[in-house]
């Protein structure tokens, strides 16, 4: 690079005792700041361009066959974890109905145990309204009796008293 640089000091050198600084200066803005077969040509930018669009493919196609593996696998994960969720679900299903049926049984039993004890404390019930009613008939029995008997004494006393006013 040091000989590089000292050729082109020199070269501008001479281009001032040729011509004029201005001119010198704008002559070596022209050169480039590398050698020439540093510098890359149109042949060389295509023959790039050509290499980076053939990765960019094998990328591309690499990419794409990993994207279709993971499609596949996700795919299948998901089928998995669907037959899963379905016989979870009715393994739940067998647990529910099973827990209904023996909830059914036990509100049956429970059911008819308040019905035989619903039956027992109406026939108590119906008993004693029963004998309440009955031992009222006979109050009754004995109260009209009683009234009827006061009144056929009142009646009998009346008429001797009657009696005994008018032969009086």
């Amino acid at each position: 690079m040091v000989k590089r640089t000292q050729e082109w000091l020199a070269l501008h050198d001479r281009l001032r005792r040729s011509l004029d600084d201005t001119t010198a200066q704008a002559l070596m803005d022209f050169l480039p700041p590398t050698e020439w077969p540093e510098l890359a040509t149109r042949a060389d930018m295509q023959a790039l361009t050509a290499r980076l669009h053939g990765d960019m493919a094998e990328l591309r196609a690499e990419l794409h066959g990993e994207m279709s593996e993971l499609r596949a696998d996700l795919k299948g994960d998901m089928s998995e974890l669907r037959a899963e969720l379905r016989g979870e679900m009715a393994d739940l299903r067998s647990e529910l109905k099973g827990d209904m049926a023996e909830l059914r049984a036990e509100l049956k039993g429970d059911m008819a145990e308040l019905r035989a004890e619903l039956k027992g404390d109406m026939a108590e019930l119906r008993s004693g309204v029963q004998r309440d009613m009955s031992e009222l008939r006979s109050d009754l029995l004995k109260w009209t009796v009683g009234t009827v008997v006061a009144g056929m004494a009142m009646s009998a006393g009346i008429s001797t008293t009657l009696a005994s006013i008018i032969a009086g």
